[in-house]
């Protein structure tokens, strides 16, 4: 099975982590996480800056080699 086809269905998390997280995080803190985990997961890449010269300009928080990209099939082809 491919990647995408993976990534369209639906996560059934088990009932002991819904309780547990729910626990956790209270009822409205697990809704939206519920809510984000069923959403298409943002792509980011990290790009090593001597090898490849690159046009991406939306950077991530979490690493000053790492973009983030909303068009990912067509933006990482043409990065080869």
């Amino acid at each position: 099975m491919i990647f995408a086809e993976i990534n369209k269905r639906k996560m059934e998390l088990p009932a002991s982590f819904i309780d547990y997280t729910r626990a956790l995080l209270g009822d409205e803190e697990y809704d939206k996480l519920a809510v984000a985990l069923q959403q298409e997961p943002p792509v980011s890449i990290r790009l090593n800056q001597l090898k490849i010269n690159h046009s991406l300009s939306d950077k991530v928080p979490w690493s000053s080699e790492g973009f983030r990209s909303e068009e990912h099939t067509s933006e990482l082809q043409s990065l080869r």
